[in-house]
């Protein structure tokens, strides 16, 4: 008897068959994988922009905010001046 491993030639054509097939839906399984990941990628690219984007508006409103509440705190100041302010006497 020979210790060696060799390959018996009766292995079934069905064996090779299956081994063919999962091969093939294992690089399929990898491309459509592929494929997804690198629409996320497109995805979260687009929606990295768009954020920045956002941001930038959300700054510029904070500074329109805060002019708003200056003109308001200026009114407020000028109506409490104009309340206290002594009235006029007439003749």
């Amino acid at each position: 008897m020979n210790p060696e491993w060799h390959l018996n030639k009766n292995i079934p054509v069905m064996f090779f068959l299956a081994i063919t097939l999962q091969f093939v839906y294992f690089v399929n399984f990898i491309s459509k994988l592929d494929s997804r990941l690198l629409t996320a990628e497109r995805a979260v690219v687009a929606q990295d922009a768009r954020l920045t984007s956002i941001e930038k508006n959300v700054q510029g409103q904070a500074v329109s905010l805060a002019s708003i509440d200056a003109n308001i705190s200026h009114i407020r100041d000028t109506v409490s001046r104009l309340m206290n302010a002594p009235t006029p006497t007439s003749f």
